[in-house]
This record gives structure tokens, C-alpha cells and sequence, in this order.
């Protein structure tokens, strides 16, 4: 992998060194692009786990700086992932305006649903209705144009819940969306580095989810891989290989890297 776009930094709050460090890796690796891409703060800090709001000039100063001091070796780009909900979307529009983001990635980690409920893929994922809940969120981010592409869209489906009607309607809604939009999706090497685990059709890894990514495959879905990298020493290492092996196992539809700016 010559391309990373997900790219995360201990301002995050639940990953390991500093913005710098992780470009040295990727210069190390021989890589043409980092794009870093922390989580998105939010007014009031209102979700855990993500860039306090107060650090977000500053997280936009140093990335400016670094791609200026490392512009003869490495292009770095300017970006965040974040959730989406309709209710921040003008916020979402004036982060990228007035900081001059390269791009934003969708990471749906939490969601809305039609209750007006917020849910955690990873905490209070109850049932599998919830799955197309999740689905339809995801359709609707892609729709506003905001997101360059959609990281983990199988993140929901780490849950242990029999994979059920829910379960490959959400699928659906995301793949005919996905080929509706011509729209990117990312194969995350991350849910390699987490391991398997005993989960209710048996032990697999939490994503990629092997169900979701051969319908993407016969669909063609354009995909990117995304190393997710939470240190420094994770931006191109043998999980983001385990991924790209994948890719070609399953005869995925793999881009090398992204038009952007």
C-alpha cells in the first residue's frame, strides 16, 4: 500500500503518538500519501473518544505544518472521520469550509435511529433491527455528498447477533446504495488487528465480514483499504497485507489511491 487515508494520533484520545510520527513511518514504508483523518470533535465534546473541540485548530495547524515540512517526501493530506446525523450536518459543511479540509471519511460508530435514539455499534447494538437502522443512516450520509468514502461499512455486523432477514436487508441497503452512488467503500485492515472472536455463527473476525464483502465483490463496488492505524508502527504493516489478500482473494474491486483536492 503506497495510499493511506485513515490515519488516527493520541489527540483522539484512544490511539498512541503524535501526528509527526506516524508520517515518519509512512516515509519509512516508502508510502506516497498519508491522509490524517482523527476523529471529528463535536460542540460540547458531546461524544466519548474523540477529539476534545477546543484541540481542533490546533490538530489543523500541525497537519498544515508537517505537509509543508514533508512536501518533498511524502503528500500529506487534511482530513477527519466522522459520524454522520442530520442534525450536524451544517456543522459537518462549515468544518470543512473554514479549515480547508482535503476530505472527510464516514465512520458511522454511532447512529441515529428513526426514534431518535443514538446507538453505539460497539455498546447497545440490541437487535438486528437495529442493523437497518444503521443501513439507512449510512445511505443518507452518502447521499449529502460530504463524505469521500464510507470506512468499515460492515462495523455493525461485529455484533453477536444471528445473522437473520435484518441482517442481509442491511447488506442490501448498503451494496445498492453503494452501486446506485458509484460510491467508495473501505476494506478496514484494523478489524484484522483486533483478532477473531467467538461470536454467535461461530469464530471470525469482527470486519471485514466475509458475507458483506463477497456481495460488494459481484457488485463491483469500488474499494480503498484504510489502515485505521492507531500507532504509528501500524500505518502499513502486515494486517493492512492480511487486507489487500483479502481484497484479492475475494476478487474485490481494489483502487490504489483516491482523486483528491
Amino acid at each position: 500500500m503506497k495510499r493511506n487515508y485513515h490515519t488516527h494520533s493520541k489527540l483522539c484520545g484512544h490511539a498512541f503518538g503524535d501526528i509527526e510520527e506516524y508520517i515518519i513511518e509512512a516515509i519509512k514504508k516508502e508510502m506516497t500519501t498519508l491522509g490524517i483523518s482523527d476523529h471529528t470533535p463535536y460542540p460540547g465534546n458531546a461524544f466519548d473518544e474523540r477529539m476534545p473541540f477546543e484541540c481542533f485548530k490546533g490538530y489543523v495547524e500541525t497537519v498544515c505544518k508537517l505537509k509543508e515540512k514533508y512536501k518533498d517526501k511524502i503528500d500529506i493530506l487534511l482530513g477527519v472521520e466522522a459520524e454522520y446525523y442530520p442534525a450536524y450536518a451544517g456543522y459537518y459543511e462549515s468544518l470543512k469550509e473554514i479549515y480547508k479540509l482535503d476530505y472527510l471519511i464516514l465512520g458511522q460508530h454511532f447512529f441515529q435511529t428513526n426514534k431518535w435514539n443514538i446507538v453505539n455499534c460497539f455498546v447497545n447494538v440490541s437487535d438486528s433491527e437495529e442493523y437497518i437502522s444503521y443501513a439507512k443512516s449510512c445511505v443518507e450520509a452518502m447521499n449529502t455528498g460530504l463524505y469521500i468514502y464510507m470506512a468499515h461499512p460492515d462495523l455493525i455486523f461485529r455484533n453477536n447477533i444471528i445473522p437473520d432477514y435484518n441482517t442481509s436487508k442491511a447488506m442490501d441497503i448498503i451494496i445498492d446504495a453503494a452501486v446506485k452512488n458509484d460510491y467508495i467503500l473501505e476494506l478496514n485492515a484494523n478489524g484484522f488487528r483486533k483478532g477473531k472472536r467467538n461470536l454467535a455463527e461461530g469464530e471470525r473476525y469482527e470486519y471485514p465480514y466475509d458475507e458483506f464483502w463477497k456481495l460488494a465483490s459481484e457488485a463491483k463496488i469500488r474499494t480503498i483499504i484504510g489502515s485505521d492505524c492507531h500507532r504509528p508502527e501500524f500505518v502499513c504493516d502486515e494486517y493492512v497485507k492480511m487486507a489487500e489478500e483479502f481484497a484479492e482473494n475475494k476478487g474485490i474491486h481494489l483502487l490504489e489511491g483516491l482523486e483528491i483536492g
